[in-house]
């Protein structure tokens, strides 16, 4: 701003010998003090923030998305980054969501929340996402974190740059999600590329999946959570391809496989009665821990009362009221049902935090 205003004065200084020359003379010297001013002054100048993207098995790929700034961060609009990333992903119709779809796990991000939902697990991000015409923004590292755990391959952010290097999947099949029902579980294997797939049943009930010719990632499939009807999942490379073997508890059976060609996806199917494969031993250990963290006491305890009416609804009605009929009915509930239930008051006084707490 100071440069302006001394350009605004030195042409108001000279005004007088400019208007007794040529019109283009005046006009060249205005020119020449505007190109000062904006050369001087960041205020008026705009740039775009990009984030460089380099693939690690393509040299010559170079790509890049855009980021805006926004309180000190850089964001990265979801849809827009999942593309560059060669990821699905489908925004729901409401606006406030979108869903990432990578092989393994599906990433929701809700406009506004810092969690993201890659189920069955809750990851919280440092910052919240931001809705911004018809897009999510994100936080760019925080993001690229997230995406690191179930991304097949590599991604690696340098924020000095900034610049995000991915070294893409190095193999066909990596990792296993599953789809649980009551008495259904259906084990659910994506791969990079179609491979073909001969399945077999073993004499104890057991699913061979084998993939001749593909690469697999056995620490991905192994390391994986076991889940209702499946007792053990067993991944391995041998000479002529990838074999995949899944054995149900003694309470499930094998009951269909599909093949899925767009994305490629291969699904294996159980039915059965759950928990039925549990033995006495983990049964009786189940029972412990539920015993463990049986709730002796419930206390309830309603806010404010007394001189303290808490928030005044437009009708006059006091939240000390409220939270205090609830509680009272809360109680008597619990209490029908055998649990010892305290309650820090049962009528309309105030009561102290040191007194709530004894």
């Amino acid at each position: 701003m100071v440069c302006i205003f001394l350009s605004m004065q030195n042409a108001t200084g000279i005004s007088f010998n400019l208007f007794n020359r040529s019109q283009d003379g005046f006009m060249r010297y205005l020119l020449i003090i505007l190109f000062i001013s904006v050369s001087f002054n960041p205020i008026v100048l705009f740039a775009d923030d990009w984030l460089a993207i380099n693939w690690m098995n393509d040299p010559d790929r170079r790509d890049s998305v855009r980021m805006e700034q926004s309180d000190n961060q850089l964001l990265v609009e979801l849809g827009s980054f999942a593309d560059h990333l060669d990821i699905g992903w489908q925004r729901a119709a409401s606006g406030r969501r979108i869903r990432l779809d990578l092989p393994v796990r599906s990433l929701i991000f809700t406009s506004g929340n810092p969690f993201v939902l890659a189920d069955p697990d809750l990851i919280q991000m440092p910052l919240p996402t931001i809705r911004k015409d018809d897009g999510i923004l994100a936080s760019v590292g925080p993001l690229i974190a997230v995406l690191a755990q179930f991304y097949p391959g590599e991604l690696l952010f340098d924020p000095s740059m900034p610049c995000l290097i991915v070294t893409p999947p190095r193999h066909d099949l990596y990792g296993v999600r599953y789809d649980v029902e009551p008495g259904r579980t259906r084990v659910i294997i994506p791969a990079g590329r179609l491979l073909e797939c001969r399945v077999d049943t073993l004499s104890d009930g057991s699913v061979e999946l084998f993939f001749p010719g593909g690469e697999i990632d056995t620490a991905s499939f192994n390391r994986s959570w076991m889940v209702d009807l499946i007792d053990k999942l067993d991944a391995r490379r041998i000479r002529k391809g990838a074999l995949i073997t899944i054995t149900p508890d003694s309470g499930a059976s094998f009951s269909g496989f599909e093949k899925i060609t767009d994305p490629p996806l291969y699904c294996v199917e159980f039915s059965g009665r759950s928990g039925a494969g549990l033995d006495r031993e983990a049964r009786r250990r189940l029972e412990e821990e539920k015993d463990a963290w049986a709730l002796d006491v419930v206390v309830i305890d309603p806010g404010h009362g007394g001189k303290d009416p808490g928030a005044i609804g437009p009708t006059g009605l006091y939240e000390k009221d409220v939270v205090l009929d609830v509680g009272l009915r809360l109680k008597r509930e619990l209490e029908a049902k055998g649990v010892k239930t305290v309650i820090t008051r049962d009528k309309d006084v105030f009561v102290p935090l040191r007194k709530r707490t004894q």
